[in-house]
């Protein structure tokens, strides 16, 4: 990767090609089997960190105090965090015009609860998400999807510099 180390925190059973592989579950394809608070790279080593339908499966206050800042000190100083996750405006707005049955709002809202960890405990628009992304000391902080299909899910998707 000559310096470019592309991680995939929470890639469950789908992993992505040209990033290492990090889940806390050892399913196929999963390169590294940790805790992605504690994850086997020094700071400074990593050139981007994507993550998709994970930060939701935190407290907020966890993900401000301690996720965001410890992926935050992971990055190069060029590095780059790719967040994808729920919209949750996207999700009430289609909830509210008749889009969206309430059966899938609250299966996107606390998780499908089908394996232990896959319960939700945050659900973010993009502005709350940019603004924590801010408040943690990320900068050029964009949303550059935002409400993007993902099976039933609107999803965003949220890049920021380290």
């Amino acid at each position: 990767m000559k310096g470019r180390v592309k991680i995939n925190l929470g890639c469950g059973e789908k992993p992505l090609p040209d990033y290492i592989n990090i889940d806390s579950r050892p399913l196929p394809d999963v390169d590294i089997v940790a805790d992605i608070r504690r994850i086997p790279y020094e700071p400074g080593s990593l050139f981007e960190i994507s993550s998709a339908h994970l930060i939701e499966h935190f407290r907020e206050h966890q993900s401000r105090v301690v996720i965001l800042p410890y992926w935050r000190s992971l990055l190069q100083p060029d590095g780059q965090l790719r967040i994808i996750c729920p919209n949750w405006a996207a999700m009430l707005n289609q909830m509210n015009s008749g889009k969206m049955t309430l059966s899938l709002f609250k299966k996107i809202t606390f998780g499908a609860q089908d394996y232990e960890g896959d319960d939700h405990f945050a659900m973010y628009t993009p502005e709350t998400l940019e603004n924590l992304l801010r408040e943690v000391g990320f900068s050029q902080v964009e949303a550059i999807v935002l409400d993007r299909m993902n099976g039933g899910c609107p999803e965003m998707e949220i890049v920021a510099k380290g």
